[in-house]
């Protein structure tokens, strides 16, 4: 096998894994709506959740979800979200299956539509997870994260800014994503992913701006500086409406003030 085939192969084994676990994340939150209306599954989910082990903690969390559902308008929009990050998804992976930028994007939409949906994460908060778990559950967070913001300074030709070797840009984007992870296990109960939503809201648009800016004054290509004009400007409003409300809420209202909250007092639909 050549080695294209071979990252090709790796990286669709990686994202069907990921995909599994967010759209698994995404049914659990459907199931908890569905006990909400039906008693008589919300009666199966708590007999199946005194059997422990993992289906039994994860049914005892969709039938402890169900009794806090969001509003069916709410429902409506967090479903219609996620399903259309992942049909966006499948659309533009089957458009560019070879595309490294389109590949970064499907990735970051596949874990948006698990990561933005409220019911979803009741079913999580809900949950008695095992610290292996709570990694996993955060890591899915942090790796769309990470590909949102690869995706935005490798457009549009797939290469990421500044245009240094490897090694100097794995020296530095590594102890960036090092940092960010570290800051995001390190907080505590619901401000974790609070923060997480503000790398979403804040930090992904700002790395869009600086690198279309960079691209923008670099490149000699027509087409090229134009599409990093169009991106740049998309992406500073979002930059700008992210500013305002993190500096209304203040830092601690931000991270502390949230703390052990519920994930619906913070103003997720504006970050998505």
């Amino acid at each position: 096998m050549t080695r294209r085939r071979v990252e090709s192969a790796v990286f669709f084994a990686a994202l069907t894994v990921y995909a599994a676990g967010a759209i698994a994340i995404i049914v659990m939150g459907a199931v908890s709506a569905w006990a909400h209306q039906s008693p008589g599954l919300h009666a199966s989910l708590h007999e199946a959740g005194l059997s422990g082990g993992l289906w039994g903690r994860h049914a005892l969390a969709m039938a402890d979800a169900s009794h806090r559902v969001q509003s069916l308008p709410q429902l409506l929009l967090d479903y219609g979200f996620s399903v259309f990050n992942l049909a966006l998804a499948g659309f533009l992976l089957w458009l560019r299956p070879q595309d490294r930028t389109a590949r970064l994007l499907v990735v970051g939409m596949v874990g948006t539509a698990a990561v933005f949906n409220l019911q979803a994460h009741g079913v999580y908060e809900a949950l008695h997870g095992t610290r292996l778990e709570t990694y996993l559950h955060y890591a899915l967070h942090l790796i769309a994260a990470v590909a949102y913001t690869f995706a935005l300074l490798s457009f549009p030709e797939g290469k990421l800014v500044p245009r240094w070797p490897r090694w100097a840009l794995a020296a530095l984007y590594t102890p960036i994503i090092a940092a960010v992870a570290a800051l995001a296990f390190q907080a505590k109960g619901t401000s974790r992913t609070i923060a997480i939503i503000i790398y979403f809201g804040l930090l992904i648009p700002a790395a869009g701006v600086a690198g279309q800016a960079y691209r923008y004054r670099r490149s000699a290509d027509g087409l090229e500086r134009q599409q990093s004009r169009l991106i740049f400007w998309t992406m500073v409003p979002a930059v700008i409406v992210s500013l305002v409300v993190l500096t209304r809420m203040g830092q601690t209202n931000a991270f502390t003030g949230f703390e052990n909250r519920p994930i619906d007092l913070v103003p997720v639909n504006l970050f998505r």
